[in-house]
Formats: C-alpha cells, sequence, structure tokens
C-alpha cells in the first residue's frame, strides 16, 4: 500500500485509493507503506518515508476493485506505480500490496505513464499473490504485506520455475519469481537487521546473489538472510517425526534449500532425493527414507523405516558387499532358516521383518537393483560407458559434483579462508603458494562479480599415478587414476586407505594418453574458482555458502610429472634435474675444491667468502644459472643444432620472439634454462617457423633444437615434426609475403597448435605452472637417494668381502628395532627385501648408526675409501634432516645452509665414485633423483615441509580401488562400474558412521604413543646394562632426562629414568655424539593424561659401536628422535651437523701461500678436453705471473709463450714450483 505525501499539485492522502487524476505528466510524492529497494543501486526505503512517483498502474486484465469516491468519480485501487530511487535515480516498478519491486525498466519516463501495466513479470506475481480471483477467503482477507502478513517465498532467478518475456513497458525480464503461499499464519517471514524487519519480499526486485542495502549503509546479501532464518528457525535441531514431509517456521529457508538442492542435483535423481528428505533430519532422515522405500521395493515415495530396521539393514549391506559370491547365498539361507524358526513365536497377522532370505529379496533390499539401499546412497555421475565422458578411455566424475555431495553430506572442510573470514595460516595453509592460490581465488570472484568478504575459499591437490592391478601381464593390466584432496588437513594428507581426505576422480588403463581428461579436470576448476553457490552442512547447520575452490600443487613421482608436462624424463640426456633443460658433466657441474672448501668452511664455522662462485671457470658450482661461465665447457651444440638464424622482420611479422637463451646461433655452447609452458610453447613456435620458412633445412635441426627445451620426443617433437612438414607445404602455396605471415600468425597461435595436437592442453592453461608440480619426499629421497647410496655401500662392502659378516652383527640391533613397532622407526633386517619406503625412512634415521658399526666393528682394505663414505653418510643424514625437520614452533630452515647440504652431499656422492671403480665412474648418482635434490630447498620455501607431501599419503587412495579391480576389463563400461562402486562404497561408510555415531568417536582418539612398552622394569635394565637399543621419549620440562616405558596398563604408565649428566664424556662415532647416561634406580608411575600432553619427543637409545673396548664401562648411547634430531655435544636433542673430524681436510690450511707470484712452475693437466686422462700425462712449464686474489686466479705464462687463468691450489692439477730444486706443492 502507498499514500501521497505532501506535493504542490495535490496534498489529498488517498491511503490506498487512487483517483483519475493518476495521468499527470509531473511527478508527485507519495509515502510508502511497503519497504521499497531498488533494484538497480539497492538502495533501501522504509515504510513512511516518501518517494517520487510517476505514475500508477492497474493490471492490465482489469483485475482491480472498484469503488465509489466523495466526488462520485469511480475510482480503482492501482496496483503498482513507477517510482524514482532517489540515489540514483532509476525507475522502479513498485507493488502496492506489497514490498515486491519488478526489475528496473526504461529510463524514458514518458513510458511509465500509462494507466494499465503490462508486465509478465508484475502479473505473474500479483496473480500469485493478490488476485482475490485465485486465493482463498482466508488468503484474500490478509493480502501479504511486511506487518504480520503470510510466509511468502521467494525463488531468486535461474530455477526455472516460471517463464520470461519483454513487456511494452520494457521491463528487463531478468530474473523468475514464484511464491508459495502458506498457511502459517503465526510466522511473519522475515528477521529484524538495525530495528528494521526484512522480509524475503525485499529481494524481489534484487538479481539472485545481490544484496538489500540497510540505512546503515550495511548489505544484506540474499545469502545472508536465508541463513539467518535458518539460524532463527533452527532448522538443524533433531526431529522426531518423519512421517510426513513438512515445512518447518514460516519455510523461507527450507523452501530455498530446497529449491538449491534440486537445482544443484538436477539430472542426479538418487542424489536430489536422499538430500531433500534429509532436510528434515540431517543425517537420519535421508537413510531411513533410503530403508524404507528398499523395504517397500520403491523407487520413490516418503516412507521412513524406524530406527531398528534401518541400522540392522546398514549392517546387514556393510556384511553382503565384502562377502563372495558364495558367502552370500549361504548367509541368506541362514536367514531363511532363521526366519522358519521364529516363525511359531510371532503373533498371529503381525508381520514379519524385513529380512533378505533369497536372492530375490537381496537385489531388492541390498544391492543389485534400484530399490536396493546401496544402489540408492547418494553418489556423483560416472561418466563414461552409457554416459559419454570426457573421451572413450577413462571413467570420469566431476568434481564441481563431488565437491556439491561433500559439502551437502557434512564433510568438515578445512578453508584456508571460512565464514569468519579469518585467514587459515596453519601448515599448508600459511605458505606463500597458498597466498598465491588465495589471491588467484579472489580475483577470480570479484571478475565473476563475487563478494570475496561473503565468500569461503578452499585448496585441491591432484595427484595422479598408475599401477599394477595384477602381477599377470602387468603392461595391459596397468591402471591410471587421478585423485584429488579437497582441503587437505594443514599438516598434510593423512596416510591410510580409510582416510575420506581425497577422492579417485578419473580412472583409465595406464597406456591410454591421459592429456585429454587431465586437461578438462583443470578447466573445470578453472569454473569453480569463479564461485559456486552450494548447501553446506558442516557442523551439523545446513546454509548456503558461495565457494571457490583452486588447484595449489600437483603431486606425482618424477616419471608421472614428465608425463602430464610433456617433458623429457629422467633418463634425458637434458632433463637430470627436474624443471631444467641442461645437461649433467661430472668434471664441471660438480664443485670444484675451492668452491666446496668455501662451502664447507662457510657450513662449519659460518666463514663467508668473496669469491663470486658462479665466476668459478673450473666449476659449475651445482648452479644451472644461466650466468654461470663454466657452463660453456659442458654443453657446446651438436651437429645437427641448427646454426641460421630467422630474420628479425619475419619474427615481427608473425607475432613471435625467441625464447630466452635460445636464439640462433646459441655460439659455442647452449646455457641451462629453467622451464615454464610459456617458454617451451615459444620454442615450439620458432621451430615450426624456421622450418616452414626454409629457415632450417632439416628436421634433425628442429628435434635438435627442441630437445634443448627438455621437451618430450614422444608427446610434443613427434607431432610438431609431422606438423612442421604440412606446414612447410601450405607456406610455399602461399606466393605474397602479407598472406604468409598472417598464415603463419594464425597457425602457430598456442590455441591453434592444442586443437591441432602439437602442444599439450597443459600448456595454455592460465592457472597452472609447472612449478605447482611437486618434488614428493618419498620417491626422490627415500626409495631414490637413499635406497641408491645402501645399494653402492652394498656393493663397497661386497668387495671388501665382509657383507655377509656385518649384516649379522647389526641385525642384532635392527632386529630389536623392528620388534619395538615404531611409526617413526619402522625398519627391517637386511638385506633389503621386499622393502616398502618407511622401511627406508628408517634405514635415512639409523644410517650413521649402521656405519658407524661398518667401519668400528669390519676390517677394510681400501683405507682411502673410508673418510669418501663417512663424509657421503653423514652428509646425507645432515641434509634430509634439514629438509624433513619440523618443529612443534614451526621454525623454518635456514635456506642457504641448506643449499650448501645438498651440494656437498652431492659432491661427497662424487668423491665416492672414484672409489667404486677405477674410471671414477658415478653412474650411481646420475639418477634424477640426486639432482632434483637441488629444487627441493625452494620447494620447501613455496609449499612448506616436504612432510606434509608425503607420496605414500596419496599412493594410499590406490588401495580404494584396486579390490574393485580383481578381474580386470579393458572396457570403459568396466571402469566406469568400478568407479560408482567406490563411490557408493565412500558415501555408505560416511552414512553409516553418522548413523552409527562413529565419527566422534574418532575425533576424540588419543594422543599416539609412540614408544615401546617392556615387560617389566628389569627388561629396561637389562637392555641397559647390555647395551641394546631402548625406546624412549622426553618430557618438554625435562631436556636432559629421558624415560623408558613399561608395564600394560592403560591409565597408568609406569617409566624408568635415564639421566643424562651436564658432564657427561662425549664420544664420536661418525659425526654421531654418544654420552654416559646414568640409570635411575627408582621407578614413577605418572598418570597417562599427564604425560601424554608434556611429551617433547621420542626416541631411540642407540649404543655405542666399541669394537676394540676403547670406551670403559656401559651406558654410553646416543639418542635420534622422530623430529630426525639427536644428541649434540652438550647433550641436547638438534638437528645434526657436519662433523669437523671428517670434512677438515677438505679445507686448505690458513696460512698456504697461494700466490706463487714469479714462481717457475710445471702443471700436470688430469683431464684434456673435459676428459679425465689416465696415461700419457705430460707436465707444462711456465711462471706465475700474477694472482688474482678476489678470483683465487693464477696467470700462467706458459714457455711457448700462451697465457692461462688457472686455480691451481685448489683443482686436481699435480703442481710442482722450483726453489732450490723441484717442490711438489700439491698432487
Amino acid at each position: 500500500m502507498w499514500c501521497r505525501g505532501e506535493s504542490s499539485h495535490d496534498s489529498t492522502a488517498l491511503g490506498g485509493s487512487r483517483g483519475q487524476q493518476h495521468c499527470h505528466q509531473q511527478n508527485e510524492m507519495v509515502t510508502l507503506e511497503h519497504n521499497f529497494v531498488c533494484v538497480n543501486c539497492r538502495f533501501l526505503l522504509t515504510s513512511g518515508e516518501h518517494v517520487e512517483m510517476i505514475s500508477a498502474h492497474q493490471i492490465k486484465t482489469g483485475a482491480g476493485a472498484e469503488s465509489v469516491g466523495n466526488d462520485g468519480v469511480v475510482l480503482a485501487t492501482p496496483d503498482a506505480m513507477s517510482v524514482v530511487c532517489p540515489k540514483c535515480s532509476t525507475v522502479n516498478v513498485q507493488c502496492c500490496h506489497c514490498s515486491f519491486t519488478a526489475s528496473k525498466v526504461s529510463t524514458r519516463r514518458d513510458r511509465h505513464r500509462t494507466n494499465y501495466l503490462n508486465s509478465k513479470n508484475y502479473t505473474r506475481h500479483y496473480r500469485t499473490c493478490h488476485d482475490p480471483s485465485k486465493m482463498s477467503s482466508t488468503s484474500a482477507a490478509l493480502p501479504p504485506t511486511s506487518e504480520g502478513d503470510d510466509s511468502v517465498v521467494i525463488h531468486p532467478p535461474g530455477t526455472e520455475l516460471g517463464g520470461s518475456g519483454g513487456d511494452d513497458d520494457n521491463i528487463i525480464d531478468t530474473m523468475d519469481i514464484s511464491f508459495e503461499q502458506h498457511q502459517d499464519n503465526d510466522e511473519d517471514g522475515g528477521i529484524e537487521f538495525g530495528g528494521i524487519e526484512i522480509t524475503e519480499l525485499d529481494y524481489c526486485a534484487t538479481e539472485y546473489n545481490n544484496a538489500v542495502l540497510l540505512s546503515s549503509g550495511e548489505e544484506l546479501g540474499y545469502e545472508d538472510f536465508v541463513n539467518q532464518c535458518i539460524i532463527d528457525e533452527h532448522l538443524a535441531s533433531d526431529r522426531n517425526d518423519y512421517t510426513t514431509h513438512h515445512h518447518v517456521g514460516s519455510s523461507i529457508a527450507m523452501t530455498e534449500l530446497e529449491r538449491h538442492i534440486e537445482n544443484a542435483f538436477k539430472d542426479n535423481e538418487v542424489s536430489r532425493r536422499y538430500f531433500l528428505l534429509d532436510l528434515q533430519s540431517w543425517g537420519r532422515a535421508g537413510i531411513r527414507g533410503i530403508v524404507g522405500r528398499s523395504v517397500s521395493g520403491a523407487v520413490t515415495g516418503d516412507e521412513f523405516a524406524d530406527e531398528t530396521e534401518t541400522s540392522a539393514l546398514l549392517l546387514l549391506t556393510k556384511i553382503m558387499i565384502r562377502l563372495t559370491k558364495d558367502d552370500r547365498k549361504a548367509l541368506l539361507k541362514y536367514n531363511k532358516c532363521l526366519l522358519e524358526m521364529l516363525e511359531p513365536y510371532f503373533v498371529p497377522g503381525t508381520p514379519l521383518p524385513a529380512v533378505p532370505s533369497s536372492e530375490a529379496l537381496l537385489r531388492k533390499m541390498v544391492m543389485g537393483s534400484r530399490t536396493a539401499l546401496f544402489d540408492q546412497l547418494p553418489r556423483e555421475i560416472v561418466y563414461g560407458g552409457d554416459l559419454g565422458g570426457v573421451d572413450d578411455k577413462h571413467a570420469t566424475i566431476s568434481i564441481n559434483d563431488l565437491i556439491n555431495h561433500e559439502m551437502a553430506i557434512g564433510k568438515d572442510y578445512t578453508w584456508i579462508v571460512g565464514e569468519d573470514c579469518v585467514r587459515n595460516r596453519n601448515g599448508i595453509y600459511g605458505t606463500p603458494a597458498a597466498a598465491r592460490t588465495l589471491d588467484r581465488l579472489k580475483s577470480r570472484v570479484l571478475e565473476n562479480g563475487g563478494d570475496v568478504n561473503k565468500t569461503v575459499f578452499g585448496l585441491i591437490v591432484p595427484w595422479s599415478d598408475g599401477f599394477v592391478s595384477n602381477w599377470v601381464r602387468q603392461k595391459d593390466n596397468n591402471v591410471w587414476i587421478k585423485t584429488v584432496t579437497i582441503c587437505p588437513p594443514a599438516n598434510g594428507k593423512k596416510g591410510n586407505k580409510n582416510s575420506t581426505d581425497s577422492h579417485v576422480v578419473v580412472m583409465g588403463l595406464s597406456k591410454h594418453s591421459h592429456s585429454n581428461v587431465v586437461s578438462a579436470t583443470v578447466d573445470e576448476i578453472a569454473m569453480i574458482e569463479k564461485g559456486v553457490t552450494r548447501l553446506s552442512y558442516q557442523g551439523g547447520t545446513p546454509r548456503l555458502l558461495m565457494t571457490s575452490f583452486g588447484i595449489l600443487a600437483f603431486v606425482s613421482d618424477r616419471p608421472e610429472r614428465s608425463s602430464l608436462n610433456s617433458t623429457l624424463g629422467c633418463t634425458g640426456n637434458t632433463s637430470k634435474r627436474a624443471l631444467y633443460a641442461a645437461p649433467f658433466d661430472k668434471i664441471w657441474v660438480p664443485s670444484c675444491r675451492r668452491c666446496l672448501a668455501d662451502r664447507v668452511r662457510r657450513t662449519l664455522f659460518g666463514e663467508t667468502s668473496s669469491f663470486v662462485h658462479n665466476k668459478c671457470r673450473q666449476c659449475c658450482d651445482w648452479d644451472y644459472s644461466s650466468e654461470t661461465e663454466a657452463w660453456k665447457n659442458v654443453w657446446p651444440p651438436g651437429s645437427d643444432f641448427p646454426d641460421q638464424t630467422i630474420d628479425d622482420n619475419v619474427l615481427l611479422s608473425v607475432g613471435l620472439n625467441w625464447p630466452s637463451h635460445r636464439r640462433v646461433p646459441v655460439g659455442s655452447y647452449i646455457k641451462p634454462m629453467k622451464q615454464s609452458f610459456a617458454w617451451m610453447i615459444s620454442g615450439v613456435q620458432i621451430a615450426l617457423l624456421a622450418y616452414a620458412t626454409g629457415t632450417w633445412s632439416s628436421l634433425k635441426m628442429v628435434k635438435a633444437y627442441l630437445l634443448s627445451f627438455a621437451i618430450s620426443s614422444k608427446h610434443v617433437i613427434e607431432y610438431a615434426e609431422k606438423y612442421a612438414k604440412e606446414l612447410k607445404k601450405e607456406v610455399r602455396a602461399i606466393t605474397d609475403d602479407t598472406g604468409r605471415y598472417s598464415y603463419l600468425r594464425s597457425v602457430l597461435d598456442a590455441k591453434n597448435l592444442v586443437e591441432c595436437g602439437v602442444l599439450p592442453h597443459l600448456w595454455i592453461k592460465e592457472s597452472i605452472d609447472m612449478s605447482m608440480f611437486l618434488e614428493e619426499p618419498m620417491h626422490g629421497i627415500f626409495l631414490g637417494v637413499v635406497g641408491t647410496t645402501y645399494e653402492v655401500m652394498e656393493q663397497f662392502m661386497a668387495k671388501e668381502s665382509n657383507r655377509a659378516t656385518f649384516e649379522r652383527h647389526v641385525n642384532q640391533f635392527l632386529f630389536d628395532i623392528r620388534d619395538f613397532k615404531l611409526s617413526f622407526c619402522a625398519i627391517r633386517e637386511f638385506p633389503k627385501a621386499q622393502w616398502i619406503s618407511e622401511n627406508f625412512v628408517a634405514v635415512a634415521r639409523l644410517n650413521r648408526f649402521i656405519y658407524g658399526h661398518y667401519f668400528s666393528a669390519m676390517t677394510v682394505k681400501d683405507k682411502t675409501a673410508v673418510d669418501a663414505a663417512m663424509r657421503m653418510i653423514t652428509s646425507l643424514d645432515v641434509m634430509i634432516s634439514q629438509l624433513m625437520y619440523k618443529s612443534d614452533d614451526d621454525d623454518e630452515i635456514d635456506p642457504d645452509s641448506t643449499r650448501d647440504i645438498v651440494k656437498i652431499f652431492l659432491s661427497c656422492c662424487i668423491e665416492w665414485a672414484t672409489h667404486l671403480s677405477k674410471s671414477g665412474n658415478c653412474d650411481f648418482m646420475e639418477k634424477a633423483n640426486f639432482f632434483s635434490l637441488l629444487n627441493l630447498v625452494d620447494q620447501v620455501l613455496q609449499y612448506g615441509s616436504l612432510r606434509m607431501w608425503w607420496g605414500g599419503s596419496f599412493e594410499a587412495d590406490i588401495g580404494k580401488v584396486k579390490a574393485e579391480l580383481k578381474y580386470l576389463r579393458k572396457t570403459q563400461s568396466f571402469l566406469a562400474t568400478k568407479l560408482a562402486a567406490t563411490r557408493k562404497q565412500f558415501y555408505y561408510n560416511d552414512i553409516s558412521a553418522r548413523w552409527f555415531g562413529e565419527n566422534k568417536s574418532n575425533a576424540a582418539k588419543q594422543y599416539a604413543f609412540d614408544c615401546y612398552r617392556a615387560a617389566s622394569a628389569g627388561d629396561v635394565v637389562s637392555r641397559f646394562n647390555a647395551g641394546d637399543v631402548i625406546s624412549v621419549f622426553r618430557l618438554k620440562s625435562q631436556p636432559r632426562v629421558w624415560y623408558s616405558a613399561f608395564g600394560r596398563d592403560r591409565d597408568i604408565l609406569k617409566v624408568v629414568r635415564f639421566v643424562l649428566p651436564e658432564i657427561s664424556g662425549a664420544v664420536e662415532v661418525l659425526g654421531t655424539f654418544y654420552h654416559k647416561f646414568n640409570l635411575d634406580r627408582h621407578y614413577y608411575q605418572p598418570k597417562r593424561t599427564e604425560i601424554d600432553s608434556s611429551i617433547a619427543e621420542f626416541g631411540l637409545m642407540l649404543p655405542i659401536p666399541d669394537a676394540d673396548g676403547t670406551v670403559d664401562g656401559v651406558g654410553y648411547y646416543s639418542i635420534i628422535t622422530d623430529k630426525w634430531r639427536s644428541l649434540d655435544v652438550e647433550g641436547n636433542t638438534s638437528l645434526p651437523k657436519l662433523p669437523l673430524s671428517l670434512f677438515h681436510s677438505i679445507i686448505p690450511p690458513e696460512n698456504f701461500d697461494l700466490s706463487l707470484v714469479g714462481q717457475q712452475i710445471a702443471v700436470l693437466f688430469p683431464f684434456i678436453d673435459n676428459k679425465t686422462k689416465e696415461s700419457g700425462l705430460d707436465w707444462y712449464n711456465g711462471q706465475v705471473a700474477n694472482y688474482h686474489e678476489s678470483t683465487g686466479e693464477h696467470l700462467i705464462i706458459w714457455e711457448e709463450g700462451d697465457t692461462d687463468l688457472l686455480h691451481l691450489s685448489l683443482e686436481d692439477y699435480g703442481i710442482l714450483h722450483r726453489e732450490k730444486g723441484w717442490k711438489l706443492i700439491k698432487n
């Protein structure tokens, strides 16, 4: 309703009636009796305020009621009026019966000066809510107003509940609105904000996701309004009546949630039916509806089973899906016999319980038909087979559909920014990579017109790999799966097959190309980034949330990463180090002695050097920077590499540029380069252009050029060569330059090359870059590097003929540790047999202890190899500890120090290789895992601790599908069926756990006590006296006291104390410090609850290797902990460091005279043309003319008159100089 305000034209208050004077050409001021919301600027005027009116209208059908005024003129009640927003001057069509506002109209105000309103939008609204001929007497007597009206529910646009179309008033029909009249007259259907009542009618004129602007300036979005209604109506509370499908309260929220479910699951009848029922009681009503239909044999209907019947059928389903076919038949026979035995005890006329006793009933009630419980569980639609998918090779599910199901079923996501708008900075979510992802997501939401302050943001981590489903005919039985982890836990994905963190979304055979499905996955996530409204039951309360998810990182092993990125694998000559295009040369790439000495000095003493390492001419110092001078000796262009450049004008005409450091001719050497998709795309475009225009005459040149980018021959280069042939023919047929260049510009466009199959789809994805494909530590460090060092040490022990003796000696300790069953040190006995990743982790923790026993107890013939082996083992231990360490305080590693440790370890591997073969062959460390260690420090800085990216946690998902693939078939429909079965199993587990309350008990699981408990205190004492391994733990408040537990009492923890005195007489063996512990003869029994919250770390007390008896007495132990720490020289736990005793020989004496200026010298070069020369070595005579202290180089004038700059004192040259005869300075 409305009435005129004061106006110079007419000051009469009409009070809801309107005379014939409504066609005045000048506007009038009227007083609002309902709230008004501008559809353009969302400005709110409350009832009682004034607004400028252009004209009043009746519905064109003439449905308005007539009455007679005081002057005898026939008056008609106006149905709507065209009003002007006082803020933005937009003309709106306002209902006179309620606060409904139609969509904005033409700015031509003369179009609004009409008696009748011919608007489909408003007509539909009027007939639904205000037409007396279509309303009951009760509802007609109570027209919906903002004061005491019936509850009116609005359905925002996109619901397809009404038609659309234009009208004579140019009302833009951008929204469909439908009203449902409800009979609960006690509910007003609104909420109060700032003393003003807001109802759903205030949103009638706004577009979906828009907001009402309150008088305070605050915006109240529609979803906020609905969610607040949910809170007010307590829809999340338990209800006991499931027999009828009813609305609660004003039903604004209920109807909106139903509308959302109808829309979100419109193509999924099973899920839509479940979630609609579950609105009545979350976690209860949906499954009771399924059981009710299963028992009655109906696909539809709202018949609810009771609690006992639901529990029984859920448990029976759990049993049946795990049994074999024969076992199911046996159980059915048992059920039939049981019912026959119980039949006499039932009251006549009483129906027997619904128990499947035949295969027909089993299919009807449990599994195998549309009415069965297992087949009525909500799950995503699986594409493939009958439903066409991305291709005809893979079975897939939609990630958007997956998130819809998980949120609707109540999955507790860990948001990077949640509903409270608080930024999560724990673990993965606090990394710089997560911050970049969040910035990208916010940008995408803003671009899509969303509000970042009303959006929750989540992260997605894809993983993929292949596995053997059957050991027979492995090539044909390799299966490839892709999983996504939605909002992973802050400390990393949980590593067990029962984990609910990740989901299989793609399944196919390994032999097929996966490029299309991977691309489709990335494209779908890119759409999800823009923002999607979803139903969320997180915390048990239903609400609508605007969500945005984006990819944080990809996890996979090195072969899978190379396949996904279409780069050369780890065996390629130019791709040893992941993410880089560069070869390896064992002479030039490793650190020279000067660079290694500087690095060791810096690591041991913190000293710095003025020497600039990437300017060193004798080595690359493990530096893959393009500015490193020594690379000129590493990568000369081959004979097939092109040397003819492309004219700059041609490049300009086709819109291309040379890739960085790949401009032809490249000169005397090719520079290393970090890969990126854009860089590789540019390389392919240049190669195609050069061949098509005839600049390069041979396809061998194209291949040689592209190999310098470390691009895959199988996935890219072969297709590029074929395309280049065809392109050359097409270009030759074009005679004029303008047409030729225009054609080349179009066909060499990256998107066109992708469509033609030359470039992989992934290369042109805006949200993806190669740095997002992470090195994961399980394969890279432990199965790779640790496994290889174990193998080369086995080779060395076999060469020394003491391998079997050593294994028997060390196994006496390993057997004890194995029997402790500690999660952080799951060792197995030597030699290696069927080891898995956790066994290599244990070896890495025990490396110095194990090989300390070897060098102490075994006789080694090759004495020169001992120090090299010790340096390799200790540097490996220090490196892994720094890379894997993560303290409770989240202390960050020192990146420069850790980079130095990685390079020292690699240099030690090169040194150790000289003792494995006479030629110094270092094939064992030329594996990609060794070089990729150089990438790990930067990855930790960007993506957090390596422990959060453990590959085994992702590989556990293989177990979810492997059992379903026991009898693998090769068809897409078979894969789709098996993928659907895994999804049913997942949702069965979730629904069943919620029904039986198992989730709560899991959440209350106690802290894991990772310490072995001996049978008695005497066992602990005897182990200590005998020098055996002991499992211990330490409390936060007692850094020098360690406890060993005994007894089997759950609540009382009996312990023996080992005390480390202030002066403990530390003994160093292989960089490990062993201290003399004192045994406290008093035993303690603290409460378990007090201990669990006070434990700082768990550990192993390891006895000192003392083969020659040099250590007197017992009690000398070192300790390694679950946090990769060990005892230092003072007895405190800290990260291990390089032992000075092993590395001092690498550092030259400080008083060594390096200048030799004016001295006559003779130099022996051990290598010629970058290759080691083992015989026929020649001495070259010369004189030192100058010494450059800043670079450490000597200027040599040879007898022949030539000059050279050499690092004489620090390289593997033999150096002689004449001073009272020849004197050997360095050999």
